[in-house]
């Protein structure tokens, strides 16, 4: 960026950036079509996507149907490769320097390509085999989360208890529960905010 002074003279600018990336559940039936029409270097990155992958994740991206991009072996690798052809195109367009990068759940990994830790095509391969064996162990054990707001703790233990599933409190998974926080602040008035995981049945039941 070019900014000039009061004496009109010019000097160059890099915008300080911290990067966040979105996790499983921002995917959309036509996601990165505008990209690809747009940016060559969008393009690009999505062709050697398929490439990489030996199947077209694009088409998925582009034209859905929804239950198939819904899919966590699809959604997983597509929100990924999104993120990193925004990446790409701000990095073409605005004079920017990270600081840091971070992500909800799955946007980790796409934070960690924009940092440069892996490759995007080895970082592509590892989060589409992250998605199918996370959608094998669902269909091998199907199970889901609730989040409880409201209650003390001790309440929700002895909830989550009577229900045979985990409860998982804010205090003691702060920050190390696959990237989200839960903010605790029940003293000045507002909800706590715990989880409790199991079977379907048994979550719906304690929910």
């Amino acid at each position: 960026m070019r900014v000039a002074d009061e004496q009109n003279t010019c000097a160059y600018y890099r915008i300080k950036a911290v990067l966040l990336f979105p996790g499983q559940g921002a995917q959309k039936v036509g996601m990165g079509k505008d990209l690809y029409d747009t940016y060559p270097a969008a393009k690009a990155m999505m062709d050697a996507a398929d490439a990489a992958l030996g199947y077209s994740l694009t088409d998925i991206m582009f034209n859905g149907p929804d239950a198939e991009l819904t899919r966590t072996c699809n959604c997983q690798p597509a929100l990924y490769l999104h993120g990193l052809a925004l990446y790409e195109i701000l990095r073409s367009e605005v004079e920017i320097e990270p600081v840091a990068a971070a992500g909800l759940s799955l946007g980790e990994f796409t934070a960690h390509a924009a940092a440069g830790t892996f490759s995007m095509e080895d970082g592509l391969k590892i989060v589409q085999k992250r998605g199918a064996f996370m959608e094998e162990a669902c269909q091998a054990a199907p199970s889901t989360m609730a989040a409880m707001i409201g209650g003390n703790d001790e309440a929700v233990q002895a909830l989550a208890a009577s229900c045979d599933v985990r409860a998982m409190l804010g205090a003691q998974f702060r920050g190390t529960w696959h990237g989200h926080t839960c903010d605790r602040r029940s003293n000045s008035g507002s909800a706590a905010c715990n989880r409790a995981s199991g079977t379907r049945s048994a979550v719906m039941a304690c929910a």
